[in-house]
C-alpha cells in the first residue's frame, strides 16, 4: 500500500467524517471523536491540514459549518441518505475521494474505518466490550463488529485508544502487537468547569425534571450499562432511607431489550430518553449525585461530564473508570445492588461528603485537557508518518 507521491510531511490528510451523520443524537463514541478533530486541527504543527470527507445532511449542516470555520480544515461534504448509505460510502467512495485530493493518510476517528483503505491509515478504537460479552449487544451490532472491527484493526497501520485498560485489552484480545497501539487520555474540557454543588444555583430556567431532588445516570441504556443493578439499588434504597425524598432520572436512549415498563416499574424512577444538550448540562448540574454502573468501559465519559459539572459522582469498579476518575470518584462493586443502596444513603445522608466528592471530582476532571489530548495525538502523528515518509 502505497501513498501519495507528495511527502507525508506537506500532503494533507484524510480524515474519515462518516460519524459525523446525525452527530446531535450521537453516542460517547461521536463525542470523542468530534473534540479529537477539533482539538488535533487546534494543535496541529507546522502547515499540517485535514481534508474530512463527511456525509451531508440538513441534521448536521450546523457541525460542517463549524468544521468549515476552523483552521487547517477542509470539507468534503457527500449527500447520502440513511446510514446504510453512509456505511457503503465509508467503505467504498470515501477513501477515493481522499486519496484524489492527495491525502497522505486516513485518520479514523470512531471505530470504523474501510477494509480497503488505499493509503496508510490510523484507526482509533474505544473499546473491545463486542469481545468481552456477545449478550450485551443486539444481533445486527454484534455480527457488524465482531466481523468488521477486528479485521478493521488488523489492517490498520495504527492504532489509538483511549486509555491503558483498552490497549491491554486489545493486546489480550486480539494478539496485536504493543508497539502498534498508541493511548490518547480524553479530555472533559468541553464542559466548562463548575464551582461544587454548594454555589450552583437550584433551578435554572432551561430545565425542570420530574422530580427533585434527584440521583442521575446517563448513557444509552444497553446491558453492558448494568442499569438494572442500579434500579435495584435504588429500590433497597428506598426500603432502608423511606425518607430519603430522591428520585431517580436515567437520560439516554433506550434499547428493545428494556421495556420502558420494567425500567420505571419501581416508583420514583423516571426515563428522560434523549436530551438536548443545553436540558443535559441542567440535568447534570442540579443532580445531587451520579451513579455509572457501567459493567465494562474504555473510558467513560459521563462521569467525568458529571464531575466536571461540580456533581458529585460513583462508578464502578469495572473497565477504565478507575482510571478515569482517579480520585475524583467513589468506586463500587457492579455485582451488588446492596453494597450500592449502602453507597447511596451514606452519600445522600451526608451533605459535607457529598461536597468534598463533588470538589475532588472537579480537580481530577481539571487535569484532562482537549488540548493535551490534542498534542499528544499529533505527536503520534509525527511518528507515524515520519516512518512512513522515511519508508517511500
Amino acid at each position: 500500500m502505497s501513498p501519495p507521491e507528495r511527502s507525508a510531511a506537506a500532503a494533507p490528510l484524510g480524515v474519515n467524517g462518516r460519524f459525523l451523520l446525525g452527530i446531535g443524537r450521537g453516542t460517547g463514541v461521536h463525542r470523542v471523536a468530534w473534540n479529537w478533530l477539533r482539538s488535533l486541527a487546534a494543535t496541529a504543527p507546522g502547515d499540517r491540514r485535514f481534508i474530512v470527507a463527511a456525509p451531508s445532511t440538513p441534521e448536521n449542516a450546523p457541525v460542517l459549518d463549524l468544521l468549515r470555520s476552523l483552521d487547517r480544515v477542509e470539507v468534503v461534504p457527500a449527500r447520502l441518505r440513511g446510514r446504510a448509505a453512509a456505511h457503503l460510502w465509508e467503505q467504498t467512495r470515501m477513501p477515493s475521494i481522499l486519496r484524489a485530493r492527495g491525502c497522505a493518510a486516513l485518520l479514523n476517528l470512531a471505530n470504523t474505518m474501510p477494509l480497503r483503505p488505499r493509503m496508510p491509515s490510523l484507526l482509533a478504537v474505544m473499546d473491545v466490550s463486542f469481545l468481552e460479552r456477545a449478550e450485551w449487544f443486539g444481533a445486527r451490532f454484534r455480527w457488524l463488529y465482531r466481523l468488521l472491527l477486528p479485521a478493521c484493526m488488523r489492517r490498520a497501520s495504527r492504532l489509538v485508544t483511549i486509555s491503558e485498560f483498552s490497549r491491554r485489552e486489545i493486546i489480550r484480545k486480539l494478539g496485536i502487537p504493543a508497539e502498534r497501539i498508541d493511548v490518547v487520555p480524553l479530555g472533559i474540557d468541553h464542559v466548562p468547569l463548575t464551582p461544587p454543588p454548594a454555589a450552583v444555583p437550584r433551578e435554572g430556567p432551561a430545565w425542570r425534571p420530574p422530580a427533585r431532588p434527584y440521583i442521575l445516570s446517563v448513557g444509552t441504556l444497553e446491558p453492558r450499562k448494568n442499569i438494572p443493578l442500579l434500579i435495584e439499588a435504588y429500590r433497597l434504597l428506598r426500603e432502608r432511607a423511606p425518607g430519603l425524598p430522591h428520585a431517580l432520572l436515567l437520560a439516554g436512549g433506550t434499547e428493545d431489550i428494556y421495556a420502558r415498563e420494567r425500567l420505571e416499574a419501581v416508583g420514583g424512577v423516571h426515563l428522560l430518553g434523549y436530551l438536548s444538550e443545553g436540558d443535559l448540562d441542567a440535568c447534570y448540574r442540579q443532580a445531587d449525585l451520579f451513579v455509572y454502573p457501567s459493567l465494562y468501559e474504555g473510558f467513560g465519559l459521563p462521569p467525568l461530564e458529571a464531575m466536571a459539572r461540580g456533581t458529585a459522582t460513583a462508578v464502578s469498579r469495572a473497565g477504565a473508570l478507575p482510571e478515569a476518575v482517579g480520585e475524583g470518584a467513589v468506586l463500587f462493586d457492579p455485582g451488588s445492588a446492596q453494597e450500592l443502596s449502602c453507597l447511596l444513603e451514606r452519600l445522600l445522608g451526608d451533605p459535607m461528603e457529598l461536597q468534598l466528592l463533588a470538589k475532588k471530582g472537579l480537580e481530577r476532571a481539571g487535569a484532562l485537557k482537549w488540548e493535551s489530548a490534542g498534542r499528544r495525538f499529533n505527536q503520534i502523528l509525527d511518528g507515524w508518518l515520519g516512518a512512513a515518509g522515511a519508508q517511500q
